[in-house]
């Protein structure tokens, strides 16, 4: 008998078979119109309309990608832990919208509960559009997971935080990149898996999803002039810099603006529960205060989305960009600019952009900076005092980055191990550290899973496990989505040669609350994550402050 699930993947492959010709197709024939476009020193990846009738932005490429290939250059996650939900108005809901659940950067541990957190990362992953077929992209999750600390030096206990005022002030989530999935053509609209199924109408599925890249030169703005990279700030953490020159008034980039209507949204919820007819009590604010613009008369708040724009620092003396509202998008955004704030509060797609014009020359390779103004300049300095005064005020002196610990592990490599829960008892690791591996679901097929024989080897060394299965790697093993906590009861020596000069170990583990046993998990699938609540966002006393633009807000907002 036929089943309607046969039926629908039937149909399914069909759509996606003549859909995938159509998008090869019309991708190929615009691979013609780019020959002359080859050359590094132009823009590689732009946003523009997007080729989907649902969505109104969508990133593209001008040059051929093979299977495999970073898309752009890498970005930053910034994590929203427990968003305030108390009376929001529609549009403080936006930001949901385009944000990502945290797995796949590891988001996932800064709070108790995954459905808690939520993950804005600028760039293609809050401006690329979904196709129901064309997934063509993805993200590199390890890339982001293992990334380096913010710190060159592993080596020494100095290095095993950040150090100064900027603790807990930007974003130690870098390195977020995007791959592709198959080989993509110039001209080619860059879609990810938003996680949705559905297939949708014929004629819908059936659209083109290129542009010529002339069209993208004429209607779209360039995404790479930015490059993030380390600033050359001290406690700024990372910064943006240019990857071609500009002269003076040249546009570097443009970007779309996600509107928060009430920044009373990024105050911070208490962790206690609260009563939800009671009004939140405020408990610090969240991290991507820092990366808005807003001004002190204004409730309104405005996050770039595109690639670097917000990691463009602060500095009053060696200012060589501006900001100001974007030229040729006055279709989006004129009306908005005329009107009162009210009328953003029903709209849940980007209407207002930024250019970031050069206000002198910049070499390629020059960091970028913003002044910020005075109100902002004021706060940071405050800020310093109170660190100057009070060093302890902002630091847990016990707290070592998880980054850090993964970082050393791996430069150790053959001379490391972890611990078993035994050994932590006599030498803990830091009170923040948490251990996690990677398990697929598939591991724990019914077919796979044991039942822990009472009175057995197994029963009298693994406590209230009831259940166990042996560690294999699938497909999915080290997707972000198959990493847990974990408690190692056991490491087990493996020589991997006769002289027993090179070592690797593998463990056995317990998940789900000590519950089910896992056995012969190896050593590359551990690693440090920081307990929920500790890492340098979280702590108390780190600067808080949005970039504060006045003179570019209508009075009337």
């Amino acid at each position: 008998m036929i089943s309607i699930h046969s039926i629908f993947v039937s149909t399914f492959l069909v759509l996606r078979s003549n859909a995938l010709e159509i998008y090869n197709s019309s991708a190929r024939s615009t691979t013609n119109l780019t020959e002359n476009h080859s050359d590094s020193s132009e823009c590689r990846l732009y946003f523009a309309p997007s080729t989907r009738p649902d969505f109104s932005l969508g990133v593209y490429t001008t040059k051929d990608l093979t299977a495999g290939t970073p898309i752009g250059n890498p970005d930053i996650a910034i994590q929203v832990v427990k968003l305030n939900k108390f009376h929001p108005k529609k549009g403080d809901l936006f930001l949901e919208e385009l944000a990502w659940g945290p797995s796949f950067t590891g988001g996932a541990f800064e709070s108790d509960n995954v459905e808690d957190v939520i993950t804005a990362v600028p760039g293609i992953g809050m401006m690329s559009a979904f196709h129901p077929l064309f997934a063509n992209a993805k993200w590199n999750e390890v890339s982001t997971i293992r990334r380096d600390p913010d710190t060159t030096n592993y080596s020494s206990i100095k290095y095993e935080r950040i150090q100064g005022p900027g603790a807990g002030a930007f974003s130690s989530y870098h390195n977020v990149q995007t791959v592709t999935n198959e080989k993509i053509y110039a001209g080619q609209e860059i879609f990810l898996n938003f996680g949705e199924i559905f297939v949708g109408h014929d004629d819908e599925i059936n659209r083109i999803t290129s542009r010529s890249v002339d069209w993208l030169m004429e209607n779209g703005r360039c995404m790479d002039n930015i490059v993030v990279g380390k600033s050359k700030i001290v406690d700024a953490g990372r910064g943006a810099y240019a990857t071609r020159s500009f002269q003076k008034g040249d546009v570097i980039t443009s970007t779309p603006l996600i509107h928060i209507m009430n920044k009373a949204v990024l105050e911070m919820q208490s962790l206690e529960k609260l009563d939800e007819s009671t009004e939140n009590v405020g408990n610090g604010h969240q991290l991507l205060l820092n990366y808005c613009f807003g001004s002190t008369d204004s409730s309104l708040l405005l996050f770039p989305i595109n690639s670097g724009v917000n990691l463009i620092n602060h500095s009053s003396k060696k200012a060589n960009v501006e900001i100001s509202w974007a030229h040729g998008f006055d279709l989006f955004q004129k009306k908005f600019l005329r009107k009162d704030i009210k009328a953003l509060e029903d709209v849940m797609e980007p209407v207002l952009f930024f250019d970031i014009k050069a206000i002198g020359e910049i070499k390629e390779g020059d960091e970028l900076y913003l002044d910020y103004g005075n109100e902002w300049e004021e706060a940071w300095n405050d800020h310093m005092k109170s660190y100057t005064e009070d060093p302890d005020l902002l630091h847990n002196k016990k707290y070592v980055s998880a980054v850090y610990m993964n970082r050393r592990s791996s430069i150790e490599k053959e001379g490391f191990y972890f611990l078993t829960e035994k050994e932590q008892a006599v030498s803990p690791y830091p009170e923040n550290i948490l251990t996690a591996c990677y398990i697929s679901s598939l591991s724990m097929t019914k077919d796979k899973v044991s039942e822990i024989q009472e009175g057995s080897i197994r029963a009298n060394n693994t406590g209230n496990a009831s259940h166990f299965f042996m560690w294999e790697e699938f497909e999915d093993t080290f997707d972000s989505e198959s990493l847990k906590q974990c408690k190692i009861v056991r490491r087990n020596r493996k020589d991997i040669d006769k002289k027993n000069t090179s070592v690797l170990y593998n463990y056995d583990i317990l998940i789900f609350e000590g519950r089910i046993l896992v056995e012969d998990v190896p050593q590359s699938a551990l690693l440090f994550v920081d307990k929920p609540h500790t890492s340098e966002q979280h702590w108390e006393g780190a600067f808080r402050q949005p970039i504060q633009i006045p003179e570019v807000f209508p009075e009337k907002w």
